[in-house]
């Protein structure tokens, strides 16, 4: 009789699992568009911004759609998705502002700068005047941040880097460390005027370190070095800011956008100009094959570099015949 009592058990225990597997079997599955099994989908990222989307077309994309053309290649990937997918964020928690009329006008300035191909060097083209200064933070000091660009102006992002957030704070004292991880919005959304609104330190940064600034006739090797007002001239901290259109420029650098020609700040030369050097050029200083006198004008590439000979390999077959000769 126990003996009946056990197998009855074990008979209903099996019938039990026999059911479950039955209903495990018998449910539906989640099936896509052709009928297939598919698993849960991932949520899809957050859609960009359309301001961000049209700034960073203006700045990334259409450099490199323009170069392209230009240089009959294919443009290169570029940063506008990164861009746009960073700024957008910024624009979502509030830390930045970006006004429609600004991104527009860089719009029209970028179409009207890269007109032609006089301007196609290896590199960027310097940033158009009208798409600075336009992405305002609106992060207070003491509040964290991903960017000094979302910083209020005169803060600057202290600790950010690596995904880790940082914090908006004043230009740290001399002796505080400097010079850490790059701006990576900054870099992407091109605010090339970002160590100017958010220093990082009260004076300058120098070898890793805040140093305080440059009184007039201090030794110095660059403006940043130099107290507010002044400039660094021939290794001195000089009075005033640097020279402008027409100014004497010898052993200083001009005012953004000039060359220092002949001793003098001047526009920086067209295509077909002659030149001596690229910092004359809109573009770059294109040089013959025998070194000879430079003409202003389009450079796609920096490879191979001028005078550069291709090397001689031996062919398998002949390098084992050496050896046995050997």
């Amino acid at each position: 009789m126990g003996c009946a009592r056990s197998f009855g058990t074990g008979a209903a225990i099996a019938a039990l699992v026999l059911a479950l597997a039955a209903a495990a079997m018998a449910a539906p599955a989640r099936k896509g568009a052709a009928g297939a099994t598919s698993a849960p989908t991932a949520k899809a990222p957050p859609a960009g911004d359309p301001l961000a989307e049209r700034l960073c077309e203006a700045l990334q994309a259409l450099p490199q759609k323009r170069k392209a053309e230009c240089c009959a290649t294919s443009p290169a990937g570029g940063l506008a998705g990164e861009c746009t997918r960073m700024l957008s964020a910024s624009l979502r928690d509030g830390a930045i502002a970006l006004d429609a009329a600004d991104v527009e006008a860089c719009e029209r300035a970028s179409a009207r700068d890269l007109e032609g191909c006089g301007w196609v060097t290896p590199l960027m083209p310097r940033t158009p005047d009208g798409c600075r200064d336009i992405v305002h933070g609106r992060v207070a000091s003491g509040a964290a941040c991903r960017s000094s660009v979302e910083c209020a102006d005169g803060l600057f992002c202290r600790g950010a880097g690596a995904g880790a957030p940082g914090l908006c704070l004043p230009p740290a004292p001399p002796g505080a460390t400097c010079g850490g991880a790059p701006d990576i919005l900054a870099t992407y959304a091109r605010q090339t005027d970002v160590a100017a609104r958010h220093p990082e330190c009260a004076g300058s940064c120098l070898r890793g370190r805040c140093v305080a600034p440059v009184a007039i006739g201090g030794a110095c090797s660059s403006n940043a070095q130099c107290a507010a007002g002044a400039h660094c001239a021939a290794g001195k901290c000089a009075a005033g800011g640097p020279p402008t259109l027409g100014e004497e420029c010898r052993g200083t650098s001009c005012d953004d956008g000039l060359a220092c020609i002949a001793g003098r700040c001047a526009p920086r030369k067209k295509a077909g100009e002659p030149c001596d050097g690229a910092s004359e050029c809109e573009a770059a200083c294109v040089r013959a094959a025998d070194g000879g006198a430079g003409t202003c004008g389009m450079k796609c590439s920096d490879w191979p570099p001028a005078g550069y000979t291709p090397p001689l390999y031996a062919s398998p077959k002949s390098s084992a015949a050496g050896q046995k000769s050997n």
